[in-house]
Parts: structure tokens; sequence; C-alpha cells
């Protein structure tokens, strides 16, 4: 009976020991270090840039402009939807889970093949966010981040949205652009021009002069002036303030074998301050499909998509939805 106490005693002690070595490890290695959770930002406001750097692109360097717009790469707008998304994760996610330490050796060993950079400065070039955020977890419902430096990485999600993060941030130059065709103030064009490169005796220009519109055909008509309605010009020319493509393909696609080609039209603008810009549009139907030919306005009932090319060399895909009323004939602007 005595040896049996003496080993029931025993065995209790050595369960104590275990359950206080484990209980400090983990207590060293899995609990929430506030100079670990740094990373994590309460004010959008306060990030001015931002960059993040993916194994796989190069270096993708935000700045917040004076007019609020984000700069990408100091080059081209930024999409505001997609840098609105990575703002907001940036800002509002959480811990889920602390990942328990047989699982941080895998998750540091993959951070040199898979870690996505991302670091935020505020208006004083400050650094004031400094993380690597590595694999989602099994469950796709949590990111892995880690602190600059840290030993402890953190199981991260945003609870207003299903999923890891990375997604977020996983992106290409094309798609961190601002996918605007165009974005103007129409009241500062000075001449616009539509061109139907097949339908030449529909093509126009329209010049301002004072508060007024010059409209004038580009090929001879049988009449020498055009009895034109003021208000349909100044009503067709509002229209041309903001136009966003489905897509941006420059460099993706075989741009010389569809700009041997001759485009359907090409729309012409300078503004007030000497800018100026143009894009030639081609009706996709028109490359798939060997019967289809869009010469006309008429024809663009057909048309679901065009390929655009810009003065500047970069190529869009422009839904036809996206320009219903902008390809007129003549008539449409007489009274």
């Amino acid at each position: 009976m005595r040896n049996t106490l003496i080993l029931v005693v025993f065995v209790f002690l050595l369960a104590a020991v275990y359950f206080f070595i484990i209980k400090k490890d983990n207590g060293e290695n899995a609990s929430i270090k506030i100079e670990d959770r740094s990373f994590i930002l309460d004010d959008a406001s306060e990030i001015d840039v931002f960059t993040i750097k993916n194994p796989g692109y190069p270096l993708m360097h935000f700045r917040r402009s004076n007019k609020g717009k984000w700069i990408l790469n100091n080059q081209y707008f930024a999409d505001p939807n997609v840098v609105s998304n990575m703002v907001g994760v940036l800002t509002s996610m959480e811990i889920k889970y602390i990942p328990p330490k047989p699982m941080m050796t895998k998750i540091l060993n993959d951070l040199p093949q898979i870690g996505i950079e991302i670091k935020c400065y505020n208006k004083d070039a400050e650094l004031i966010s400094d993380f690597i955020m590595g694999s989602n977890d099994i469950k796709e419902a949590a990111t892995f981040c880690i602190n600059r430096n840290a030993n402890q990485a953190y199981a991260m999600h945003v609870t207003v949205a299903e999923g890891g993060l990375r997604n977020y941030f996983n992106q290409t130059q094309s798609d961190l652009r601002d996918k605007s065709l165009f974005e103007i103030d129409p009241i500062e064009i000075i001449e616009f021009k539509m061109t139907y490169f097949k339908d030449r005796k529909n093509s126009f220009v329209i010049k301002k002069n004072g508060h007024q519109y010059n409209f004038e055909a580009l090929e001879p008509l049988h009449t020498n002036r055009l009895d034109v309605n003021e208000n349909t010009i100044t009503s067709y020319l509002a229209d041309y303030t903001h136009v966003v493509a489905e897509a941006i393909r420059t460099g993706e696609i075989l741009s010389d074998s569809i700009q041997v080609l001759i485009p359907f039209a090409r729309i012409d603008y300078t503004l007030e301050d000497n800018s100026s810009a143009h894009f030639d549009f081609y009706p996709m139907v028109d490359l798939l499909v060997d019967s289809i030919n869009t010469q006309s306005y008429r024809d663009v009932k057909k048309v679901e998509r065009y390929f655009v090319f810009d003065n500047k060399g970069d190529v869009f895909i422009v839904q036809q939805r996206m320009l219903d009323g902008y390809f007129r004939p003549i008539e449409y602007f007489l009274n």
C-alpha cells in the first residue's frame, strides 16, 4: 500500500512538472506579443506610401497623390477599388488564431519562396508597418503573417470577408492599374473628332468656339452648311467623362497582327491644357468571325467587345455597353 502511494505521488509530480514545462513553452512561443503584432494598422489615413514585393513580380510602389488618387510605380493611376481593398485589409485584419509551434517551422521555411513583403510609410516617410505575408492555412480561412524580424507568426483574417488575404496582394501591374480608358471633364474639350475609317461620310469633328461649338463633317457633303442642334452637341460631349475598360492587355496580345488591320473607329480629343489622346477601336467579332466586318455605326449592335489601342501604346478590352451612344452618325446632330 505504501509503495502504491509513493508511485501515485511520483506520477503526480511528473505530470505537474510536464504541465509546467509545456505551459511555460507555450507561453513563450505562442502568446500574443504587442511588438510582434505592430504591423496591424488602425488608421487608413496614416498610409501615404506602401510597397508590395512578391517573389513572382517586380516591386509595386503605391503613393497617395495630392488629389487623393493612388499612383502606381510613379507612372500609372492605380485601380481605386483594388487599392481600397488592400488598404482595407491592412487596417482591418485581425488575429484569428496563433499557429501552434509544430506549424511554425513550415511557415517560416515557406517565406523565402512565397512570402509577400509589405511595407507602409506615413507622410513623414516613416516606416509604420513592415511584415511578410505567408501562405494561407489549410482551410483557406486565414493567412499567416509575421512582423519583420519577429519569431511568432499569426493567422490573420478579415471578419467581413471569406478566405485568405494573399489574393488581395498577389497581382500583376496590369491588375493593379486603373482600368480607365479616359477620365476627363468634358467642359475642357476644345476639339473632338470621330473617324469611321470604313464609313467616312459619317465622320465628324467638333471644335469649341467660346461658349459654343462648331460642327464639321470630315468628308465633303452636298450641303455647304449643316443645321446643327447645339444642345445635342453639348449633351453628346457630356457623356465623355469616364470610360472604364474591362481589362488592360498591354504586352499580352499580338498587337502588330491587329494594328495592321483597319480599325472601325478612332476617337481623338484635345483639352484646354493642350493635352491630347486618341483611341483606335477594333471589334473583337471582326477578328473571330471572317464573315463579319464592322463598317458603320449601325453595325455596333453585333459588337460585344473591342480591342482598343491608345496613343501611349496601351491595349484595353472595352465592352460595347460602356460605349453606348458614343458612335453616332452626322444626322444625329442635325435639327
